[in-house]
């Protein structure tokens, strides 16, 4: 890939994103191959540049910043409206506030973590599979303790000690909750 390479430039990159979500509910899922008794099936054009915006913005972090960051909103965006954003672990919603505090965008990645904490991943999805509260629960405190993890390392190097602090504790004790809920589900 071209450092220069911009989002516009991927296939699919010029396309509104409504109008990739719409043919992504059109189309009828091709299947790909039947293995081992499981599906898979091919990609969408929607999928495939959900992924490929991923694969773009890692590339291009360190060279142009603001465009990876352009490329990680759009893929979050994406995601949701095909409804692929479910299933996704916590480290792949962390990527934008992440890249965003590498880029030296500390405030805006701290909008985007409390996003985050204030509504974790699991806690969006449709959980009706899951046996009990206490394993959704479980879930939830195991993304807090993450998320309140990055925050801290991104206040570490920020050199807001006060706040790494307090998003340590805030870690740790989520991770103690998980840890008791783990026992008891046991």
């Amino acid at each position: 890939m071209d450092e220069a390479l911009k989002v516009e430039q991927l296939p699919d990159g010029t396309c509104s994103l409504d109008e990739l979500a719409a043919d992504h509910r059109d189309c009828e899922r091709q299947v790909a191959e039947v293995r081992d008794n499981a599906t898979f099936y091919e990609r969408t054009r929607a999928e495939e540049h959900v992924s490929q915006l991923g694969k773009l913005a890692t590339y291009i972090k360190q060279s142009d910043p603001d465009e990876a960051v352009h490329c990680l909103r759009r893929q979050r965006e994406l995601a949701r409206l095909i409804g692929s954003a479910q299933g996704h672990p916590v480290e792949w919603w962390l990527r934008l506030p992440l890249f965003l505090q590498s880029a030296g965008r500390f405030d805006e990645a701290m909008v985007e973590f409390e996003a985050l904490r204030a509504s974790p991943p699991v806690a969006r999805q449709d959980n009706s599979h899951m046996r009990s509260q206490d394993d959704i629960d479980l879930l939830i405190h195991a993304e807090l303790a993450v998320i309140y993890d990055k925050m801290r390392l991104a206040c570490r190097r920020e050199v807001h000690r006060d706040k790494a602090a307090e998003y340590e504790s805030l870690s740790k004790g989520h991770r103690k909750e998980w840890e008791i809920l783990y026992q008891k589900l046991l």
